[in-house]
């Protein structure tokens, strides 16, 4: 009988939900807040699917098939897309922490250290703005499933659309803490405007798709 793997050594993601929330809620950094976005984004892309796959092969919304076949497709690839960041953001987080952890001693020690933090700051950043852009991605299929799936799944959409729009958010947050720490000023500049970017679709779409839902 082969033994059934322990749950430090599995990705948070394969994690059934009461032992992810005991880890989340306990005495350790990660997971943490950008871990808790992805996730969020994860399931926002799920509800999108599963509006899809309750209308998808129905003659009621057969004109509406090939568009629900798509945004079902666009959903899954952003599902996984943001499981997978569920243990990327936390992994990234790990690695600040074992930089600052590095001995500090001598010059040598000191430039390896810095070298290794703003490695892992960078690492740090690039998961979670990733994770914002999934989400924008998740918003845009609400508001492309709010006028092509079973109306009686509306409710799902906007569930859907809020906890991608917190995951949003959350996500944009833990981006901007490591902002101050990064010396790449390319890169700092480049976030900054993927933020705006997605900050700017959110704001077009978000009370689009509100109100086509609760219509």
């Amino acid at each position: 009988m082969t033994d059934q793997p322990r749950a430090a050594d599995q990705p948070l993601y394969a994690l059934p939900v009461t032992d992810y929330l005991d880890r989340l809620a306990g005495g350790e950094p990660t997971p943490g807040g950008g871990s808790s976005a992805a996730l969020a984004g994860a399931l926002a892309s799920a509800l999108v699917s599963m509006v899809c796959n309750l209308t998808a092969g129905r003659e009621k919304f057969a004109e509406f098939e090939q568009e629900v076949v798509q945004i079902r497709a666009v959903a899954e690839r952003a599902r996984r897309r943001l499981t997978e960041a569920v243990q990327a953001d936390a992994d990234a987080y790990g690695a600040v922490m074992d930089a600052v952890a590095m001995p500090r001693e001598t010059d040598d020690e000191k430039a390896r250290r810095a070298d290794a933090r703003q490695r892992a700051y960078h690492d740090a950043a690039r998961v979670p703005i990733e994770i914002a852009e999934a989400c924008v991605e998740v918003i845009r299929l609400c508001d492309r499933a709010a006028g092509t799936t079973n109306p009686n799944l509306a409710s799902d959409i906007t569930v859907a659309a809020f906890l991608a729009g917190g995951a949003l958010e959350g996500a944009i947050a833990n981006v901007q803490i490591n902002l101050p720490l990064l010396k790449d000023e390319a890169f700092v500049a480049d976030l900054r405007a993927r933020i705006a970017s997605a900050r700017a679709v959110r704001d077009a779409l978000f009370d689009h798709v509100i109100e086509r839902t609760r219509a």
